[in-house]
């Protein structure tokens, strides 16, 4: 939750740089019928796995450095085929070829850059991350994959869109293309 200010407070443990991207809020219903913005949750169930041993919606070898796959969402893991404004995903990066990110996105509007999901600091490494993620028009995503690495992503539940059941419970408002709103590195 926000303060009464509107502002979060990022606290950690070790001299560190803190990256935070928006990807949406929730606003209260307030006793509104609303159809878009509930969550409905699923499995979770993996749809997308590119290691050798256990693929899953993939063809080929390791995604390489500076790589975009896209990934369908809508239609797999319990998600409907219609009705779906975002995704709660798990996304884990493994055995990366070195430091670097990952970054997802509505598949028709990454930009390489614009925010990053999970965070590798070397080669090897094993990072996941949970996000919410609006999809496109496809019902899709895309992750940019700044350093090689392999993606496993598990979707937890979705959002409704527009032709949702109408309801009083909570809404969830997605961004079309994250924000990046803080970051403390030098130039950040």
């Amino acid at each position: 939750p926000i303060g009464a200010d509107g502002s979060i407070t990022v606290y950690t443990q070790a001299a560190t740089h803190a990256i935070v991207d928006l990807v949406g809020w929730w606003v209260p219903a307030d006793g509104e019928v609303a159809s878009a913005g509930r969550y409905v949750g699923v499995g979770p169930n993996r749809i997308l796995d590119t290691r050798p041993d256990s693929r899953i919606a993939w063809n080929g070898d390791r995604p390489a450095p500076g790589s975009i796959v896209a990934v369908q969402v809508t239609g797999r893991g319990g998600v409907p085929v219609a009705g779906v404004a975002a995704v709660a995903l798990n996304v884990t990066v493994t055995q990366s070829s070195g430091p670097g990110y990952v970054q997802v996105a509505p598949a028709a509007s990454l930009v390489p850059g614009a925010s990053s999901t999970a965070n590798v600091n070397g080669a090897g490494q094993t990072v996941a991350a949970a996000t919410i993620v609006p999809v496109d028009a496809n019902g899709q995503v895309a992750v940019y994959v700044q350093a090689g690495a392999h993606l496993v992503i598990d979707v937890n539940g979705w959002f409704t869109d527009a032709t949702g059941e109408r309801t009083s419970s909570g809404l969830f408002v997605p961004r079309s293309t994250p924000t990046r709103e803080l970051d403390t590195r030098p130039g950040g």
